[in-house]
Parts: structure tokens; C-alpha cells; sequence
């Protein structure tokens, strides 16, 4: 019995040592500074965790611009992709999520979206209505654009994907 208490004794005072860092003798700092460093890690490790749980859950529809039932991107290369439009282009500008197979890809819902110009020489973004739109006159967006100037269009949420964003004007 007395051999339980003081093993429990010897527990107390390690105990109270190891707790307070300023009472830690010298022999069991580096047992100290290895258990708080692991327990950063596994703090860190959980706050990441946590803190980015929701991006691995979270699915992105694909989505895309266009003119009437046409696709607005027409040319991927290995330099980029071709999004352009001509000045003079008609037809209703819509933001739908698409349905992309090797032979195809077509609209499948319209989404809304936001529109905003950006100007060739200043590169200076500015909405071209707090609006948002279902789908728009392609004539109404581009007599506010001039030949080298850039359409962006801007889904209102996150699970869509709109990685051609950008629409030249030629």
C-alpha cells in the first residue's frame, strides 16, 4: 500500500510539473516541448479539418455562356480557349449549366448571373447593371462596349463554376 501511495505521490508531483512550465524542472522539458508541439499539430490538423470539411462536400456545376443555343466558347487550344463575340452580334446572352459529352454540349437550365465591362486600355471592371439577369439582349451589353473591350459575366452562386467568364468583343 504505501508502495500505491507514493508511486501516486511521484504521479502528483509530475503532474503539477509537467502542468506549470515555470515549476518544469530541466529533465522534463524535452518530454514538455515534444507533447505541446504535438498537441499544436493535432490542433492545427483539426482546424484545418474543420475549417475546409465544407470544400471537399461542396460540387461545382458546370456552366457556361451563350448566344441564342450556341456555346460562346467555340476553340480550345493548347494556349487557351477562343470567347469572343463580334460587335455586331444579336441574340439573347444566357448563363446555363451544360450537359458536355465528347460529340456535344448543350444548355440544359439557365442560371442568373450579373454583367459587368471591362475596358481594353484602363482594365477597369464596371457593372453594367445591378440587375440580375435570367437572360439579356446581347445588343443592350454591347452598345455599351467598344471593339477590345471584355463582357464578364458573374454567376450570384458558388455551386456553379464559370470558368469562361471573359467574352472578348472583335
Amino acid at each position: 500500500m504505501r508502495e500505491i501511495h507514493q508511486s501516486y505521490m511521484q504521479f502528483t508531483l509530475f503532474y503539477i510539473h509537467f502542468t506549470s512550465a515555470r515549476f518544469l524542472p530541466s529533465t522534463f522539458e524535452p518530454l514538455f516541448n515534444q507533447k505541446l508541439i504535438l498537441m499544436k499539430k493535432i490542433i492545427a490538423v483539426v482546424f484545418f479539418c474543420c475549417a475546409f470539411s465544407t470544400i471537399g462536400f461542396s460540387q461545382h456545376i458546370c456552366s457556361d455562356a451563350f448566344l441564342g443555343n450556341k456555346m460562346v466558347v467555340d476553340k480550345y487550344t493548347n494556349e487557351g480557349y477562343k470567347n469572343e463575340i463580334s460587335l455586331k452580334a444579336t441574340g439573347e446572352l444566357t448563363v446555363n449549366t451544360v450537359y458536355l459529352d465528347a460529340n456535344e454540349s448543350k444548355a440544359v437550365d439557365k442560371i442568373p448571373f450579373k454583367i459587368a465591362i471591362k475596358e481594353q486600355g484602363t482594365k477597369t471592371i464596371t457593372m453594367f447593371s445591378r440587375e440580375d439577369f435570367m437572360k439579356v439582349d446581347v445588343q443592350k451589353v454591347l452598345s455599351q462596349c467598344k471593339k477590345g473591350d471584355s463582357i464578364v459575366l458573374l454567376t450570384l452562386d458558388k455551386q456553379y463554376a464559370l470558368p469562361h467568364n471573359e467574352i472578348l468583343i472583335k
